[in-house]
């Protein structure tokens, strides 16, 4: 009888965060950039330079390759958006018809992108202008093909966009408030084994089999993915399972207005 594997995905999904995860690079003695990348004001940023994640980079792009028209529209349209949205799917919502000269995925990935820089200054002491410089240089070096459009200011738009209120919404301060732990959750598996179990004899074939589960955690820390694993039997994931249907239904709690 042989042993075999079967992984059970308990959680898909990893680095749906908002805010964290641009890592700052340690630019090598040889890295030089010609563009305008320290700040607009000629300083250097503690953050320089930034690794942009991968999921932010469409949004960087697009940013970058507006037209001065349709970037205008959509300054202009951030700004007039109201304070009582409470979500990113409904911040996206209001802003999309507001915004005709730009694509309904083109806007979803603007608002993702931004919204992901919007508490960075504030969490590493730096000014918006600053890290919109760094911002530029991590573009020219880490997305292809990154170009910013004739006549346009990539760090002075972003400076701008970071300073619109309505991108500071309650979900995003939620999130915040949520990684200001030292370690965040990325995923989760179940890796269930059924293991053979032999008699005194260890030449006659197995007398019966039992199931092991082990619970594989990955989960952030500044430096990296982090993992570990823990043994489980029936009862833990029972107990585990009560626990986050328990923690599931306290997501539907509603504050009192």
């Amino acid at each position: 009888m042989a042993s075999f594997t079967l992984i059970v995905p308990l959680e898909t999904g990893c680095c749906r965060g908002m805010v964290t995860f641009w890592c700052k690079r340690v630019p090598s003695k040889e890295h030089r950039v010609d563009h305008a990348a320290t700040s607009t004001r000629g300083e250097v940023s503690p953050l320089a330079s930034l690794r942009i994640p991968d999921r932010y980079k469409p949004g960087i792009k697009i940013l970058a390759a507006l037209t001065v028209s349709q970037y205008e529209e959509f300054l202009a349209a951030v700004k007039r958006a109201p304070n009582t949205l409470t979500t990113i799917r409904d911040f996206e919502a209001w802003i999309t018809p507001e915004v005709p000269s730009i694509s309904p995925t083109d806007v979803s990935r603007l608002v993702y992108s931004i919204t992901s820089l919007y508490k960075l200054p504030l969490r590493y002491v730096v000014t918006a202008s600053k890290l919109a410089s760094d911002v530029l240089e991590g573009a020219y070096s880490g997305i292809p093909n990154f170009q910013v459009g004739e006549g346009s200011d990539f760090a002075q738009r972003l400076t701008a966009l970071l300073a619109v209120e309505s991108f500071d919404i309650v979900a995003l301060k939620a999130k915040g408030l949520q990684e200001e732990s030292e370690r965040t959750f990325c995923e989760a598996r179940i890796l269930t084994d059924i293991r053979p179990v032999f008699g005194n004899k260890v030449e006659d074939a197995p007398t019966a089999a039992i199931v092991v589960h082990t619970l594989k955690l990955v989960y952030h820390e500044m430096s990296g993915h982090k993992e570990f694993f823990l043994a489980l039997d029936e009862d833990d994931i029972a107990s585990l399972k009560k626990t986050l249907e328990r923690a599931e239904a306290k997501e539907e709690f509603e504050v009192p207005s």
